[in-house]
């Protein structure tokens, strides 16, 4: 299953048209909407504080935007800090996914049980 947050609407258009076979054809969980089910609203890392889910220290503040520039800063000028600094970001991304989509598939399935028993 591909789990992401906010993909439908962005990344995965994104790796669609520049790359067309990069995406297996595989489930997809976006958390954003489902977050969005359970009273968690914003953007990734406004909910991550919301949850108590850390970032290490380097990237806490990294935005979405900053990351473009930093993958400017490595294709332009071979900046080997500012893809350092952009892989942690991503991972952070990535990893964060995991406790997230637990936490909110158990917030969805203590509401689904309790609408079953009503």
């Amino acid at each position: 299953m591909l789990v992401t947050f906010n993909g439908s609407s962005f990344d995965l258009p994104i790796l669609h048209y520049h790359y067309p076979m990069a995406v297996p054809r595989l489930p997809h969980y976006d958390l954003r909407h489902a977050c969005r089910r359970v009273g968690l609203t914003g953007g990734l890392k406004r909910i991550e504080k919301e949850v108590g889910i850390a970032r290490p220290r380097e990237v806490e503040f990294v935005t979405g935007e900053e990351a473009v520039y930093l993958w400017r800063a490595w294709q332009r000028k071979g900046s080997k800090n500012a893809l350092k600094l952009l892989k942690t970001y991503n991972q952070e991304d990535t990893e964060n996914l995991v406790p997230l989509a637990r936490m909110v598939y158990d917030r969805l399935r203590v509401r689904t049980v309790d609408s079953e028993v009503r």
